[in-house]
């Protein structure tokens, strides 16, 4: 009744070395993890749909060395690396200023906004599989500026993007209390000129 996990070596493939997992002792391979002599690591799920990381006590990291290292998606009908979807009911951006340095208050976040255009488009794999959905975003070619480009200058950083809207919405605030506080005085100077 118990699972069983075999070391092959190179007999699956000329130059790949791999894991696999087994059902039972000399039964169906489910699953493996392997290497083809590059700078990757695989892991193959064969059973079914799904590949399942849990911990019960801590955080599941996924590092990477690389200085502009990032975690991309996709499916096998997908030309890009970029092109999936994350589900996730919440996704956190660790904000404590222990990880940051040099920081200073940002002003002018309504300037961001205005100066960054949106784009309708496509995406190429959706069109190659017959899905014609409209998107809606920034282009890093067009008109994005660099306050909300992401490191690696593929894509655009999210929580800068919520944190600028965040902001130009307190900017729009403080803006209409303001002209509700002159039109008031403007109404009252009307008022006295009126007596």
């Amino acid at each position: 009744s118990h699972n069983y996990a075999t070391w092959l070596g190179a007999q699956y493939a000329s130059g790949t070395e791999w894991l696999g997992f087994y059902n039972k002792y000399g039964g169906t391979r489910k699953g493996w993890i392997w290497h083809n002599g590059k700078p990757s690591l695989y892991i193959t799920n064969e059973a079914d749909n799904n590949i399942y990381m849990e911990t019960s006590t801590g955080e599941l990291r996924l590092y990477s060395t690389a200085a502009d290292g990032c975690f991309n998606f996709r499916t096998s009908l997908s030309t890009f690396w970029f092109a999936q979807a994350v589900s996730v009911p919440s996704l956190i951006n660790r904000s404590k200023e222990l990880y940051k340095s040099n920081i200073v208050e940002y002003k002018n976040a309504w300037n961001i906004v205005k100066n960054s255009k949106i784009y309708e488009y496509n995406l190429k794999d959706e069109l190659d599989n017959d899905i014609d959905q409209k998107h809606y975003g920034f282009i890093i070619e067009r008109e994005t500026l660099k306050e909300i480009i992401a490191g690696n200058g593929e894509g655009v950083d999210i929580y800068s993007i919520s944190s600028l809207n965040w902001l130009a919405t307190q900017e729009l605030i403080q803006e209409l209390e303001n002209q509700k506080k002159e039109i008031e005085e403007l109404k009252h100077m009307v008022y006295e000129f009126e007596k």
